[in-house]
């Protein structure tokens, strides 16, 4: 069973940023003497990071549960690795306006499985799920 989601945010951090790339070279662009022939440079640069920002951001998350062995892939990395019959609990924990669902194993191991993306139906599917392994 597989559960797949991505994070598509364009958000306000990414706005302010580029206000902020952009009035701090037009500072330094008009009190130094820097000639506008740099301005393409400048426009190519602030597209290349926001276009990175972008990316940092559009995250994705997947949980694969395969036979008893749950794995959690987050950003490409594996995020956590772990045996169905070790979970002592699954709750839906919430800090900070970000979701998340913690898994503690027997071994007193704790593992945040974030699930901010995931719709709500999925994300108590997969809490029954754990639960009932």
């Amino acid at each position: 069973m597989i559960y797949e989601c991505r994070k598509n945010k364009f958000g306000k951090h990414h706005v302010y940023t580029s206000f902020l790339i952009i009035t701090g070279l037009f500072i330094w662009s008009y009190f130094d003497s820097t000639e506008t022939k740099y301005w393409l440079a400048y426009s190519i640069g602030i597209v290349l990071a926001l276009g990175a920002s972008y990316l940092i951001v559009n995250t994705k998350i997947r949980i694969e549960i395969k036979g008893d062995i749950v794995t959690v892939v987050h950003d490409g990395m594996i995020h956590a690795n772990f045996s169905i019959n070790s979970i002592e609990s699954v709750t839906l924990n919430s800090s900070g306006g970000i979701e998340s669902i913690l898994v503690q194993t027997i071994d007193k191991l704790k593992y945040y499985i974030p699930c901010d993306c995931f719709k709500r139906a999925e994300i108590e599917a997969l809490i029954e799920v754990l639960n009932n392994a």
